[in-house]
């Protein structure tokens, strides 16, 4: 495996995209923070003009609900060559699982899915799993209201107008990727932040469709620990 993930060092600047700061050699996560931070700022400053809305994403059991179907998708597409393929596809399909219960152990299982923490290669397979979201992103800014996020390893935050349209776009992003990946949005540990000058119609509208918890510091608290993960 280490020479599969030193392989994935240096090809992976030239296949993730730019708003993706974790684990990708050459990158700081500490610069995709401080300008989620800038921006935070900037929102609650914002006296007059457009609202904005920030978006904390939280996936719901983010390491173990990865599809192994998506990952071989994935790695594929990126042109992994097939024996590569394989033998990654080997390793995170041949373990199992085994539960201590009640002083006994059970009998062991294989999961259908999911990728092992603590495995140097699992946080390359997510961030190439998580990147089909950013991909999803971009092509969907080019035919409707604009969106920008900054990925944060396995943390994502988005940015875009408080408006019921640009809430729709992000909702049908979402459920796409869900779709596609097999996830799902932890909508308990997802957050959202408004500009100060959001009314509290279109704030209560917005949360009631994404059904996210309204905060009044994003970034700060959430995402300053990502520094200890990459």
């Amino acid at each position: 495996m280490k020479v599969i993930v030193n392989r994935f060092k240096v090809i992976f600047p030239k296949l993730i995209s730019q708003e993706q700061a974790g684990f990708i050699a050459g990158r700081n996560i500490s610069d995709n923070i401080i300008l989620a931070q800038e921006v935070i700022r900037s929102m609650r400053r914002k006296r007059k003009g457009k609202n904005w809305m920030a978006i904390k994403l939280d996936l719901e059991k983010a390491y173990s609900r990865v599809s192994w179907e998506f990952i071989a998708t994935s790695l594929s597409a990126i042109g992994i060559p097939i024996f590569l393929q394989k033998v990654i596809m080997s390793a995170i399909s041949s373990s199992s699982i085994q539960i201590l219960w009640n002083g006994m152990l059970a009998h062991k299982f294989k999961p259908i899915r999911g990728i092992c923490q603590g495995c140097p290669l699992s946080p390359y397979l997510f961030i190439l799993y998580m990147d089909c979201l950013g991909h999803i992103i971009r092509t969907e800014m080019e035919n409707g209201p604009s969106v920008s996020h900054l990925f944060f390893a396995d943390e994502l935050v988005i940015f875009g107008k408080a408006h019921l349209d640009q809430t729709r776009l992000l909702d049908s992003i979402l459920n796409q990727f869900c779709e596609i990946s097999g996830h799902r949005i932890s909508v308990t540990k997802s957050n959202i932040f408004f500009s100060k000058i959001t009314s509290g119609d279109v704030r209560k509208q917005i949360i009631q469709t994404f059904g996210f918890q309204e905060v009044q510091n994003l970034v700060a608290d959430d995402l300053e620990r990502c520094v200890l993960k990459d």
